[in-house]
């Protein structure tokens, strides 16, 4: 790795998996953990497993507010961040809120 901050981040990650014994995958330039948190650190990549799809839209649901944005069946890979005109980041209108400042 070409980046110290980086390297050292992973490598504090590696070594405090392996002192708590938490399952990981180390795959050199990062880390697979299973956590059910929406941020993982620099360098790790948190992944959840789910039964069903109806546990995975409620995981969802209860995390909804949290969540920027979603690909998988009905939006494509790529396509999250392309809205909308009445799509509002966040559920705020941002036209209304900007003319009802005067």
């Amino acid at each position: 790795l070409n980046h110290s901050k980086y390297a050292n981040n992973l490598q504090y990650y590696r070594t405090l998996y392996l002192l708590n014994q938490i399952p990981h995958f180390d795959l050199g330039n990062i880390i697979v953990t299973e956590n059910e948190d929406l941020v993982s650190p620099v360098g790790v990549l948190y992944v959840y497993r789910y039964e069903n799809e109806s546990s995975l839209q409620k995981w969802i649901s209860e995390r909804e507010d949290k969540i920027q944005c979603k690909v998988g069946l009905n939006i494509d890979f790529g396509q999250s961040q392309q809205p909308a005109l009445d799509d509002f980041a966040d559920g705020i209108n941002t036209y209304d809120f900007l003319v009802n400042l005067a």
